[in-house]
């Protein structure tokens, strides 16, 4: 394979906050490697231009980052730069339909970058891209507050997505 990606998951939640994605490194059990990788790790850059070489890492992680980007296409592209030949890409976005008891509140239009848009935005960069829904639950709102920022983080306005959140059932 010459492509770097290999997987892109769909795991239907959000979370995440901002152009910065945090890029995990390829490394073994060797000390001095897993140090330099720890500080790595530690390293935040945007997104769409990352501060590190050519094929510097094995895998690259782009978790529920991309809809939160102008241009996640950009942020891809980096990733492809900055994966060794034969690297895997992991991609986790939500879904446009993950939340139905609260579709009356989401925005009518899609985000930027969601898991209906994945699989084609992602195989215009890699050739090898493998999909994986998750379909069973997996967030839990418990108060209000908690659904308001849920809103939020799906590009809901404040002010909307606290009416939402007030008239949501929570456990």
């Amino acid at each position: 394979m010459t492509d770097p990606a290999r997987a892109v998951r769909d795991h239907r939640a959000m979370d995440g906050d901002s152009e910065r994605a945090a890029v995990p490194p390829d490394y073994d059990r060797d000390p001095e490697r897993f140090r330099t990788a720890r500080a790595v790790l530690r390293r935040h850059a945007v997104a769409t231009a990352l501060p590190f070489a050519e094929a510097a890492f094995g895998s690259v992680a782009l978790l529920y980052v991309l809809y939160h980007l102008r241009d996640p296409g950009r942020a891809l592209a980096e990733a492809r730069r900055v994966l060794r030949p034969g690297g895997l890409l992991a991609v986790a976005v939500p879904s446009r339909h993950d939340s139905p008891a609260l579709a009356h509140g989401l925005p009518r239009t899609p985000l930027t970058f969601d898991a209906e848009l994945a699989p084609s935005a992602i195989g215009a960069l890699f050739a090898d891209v493998e999909v994986e829904r998750w379909d069973a639950p997996l967030l839990r709102l418990p108060a209000r507050a908690d659904v308001r920022d849920y809103l939020v983080g799906k590009g809901v306005a404040g002010e909307r997505a606290a009416q939402v959140a007030a008239t949501t059932d929570v456990p």
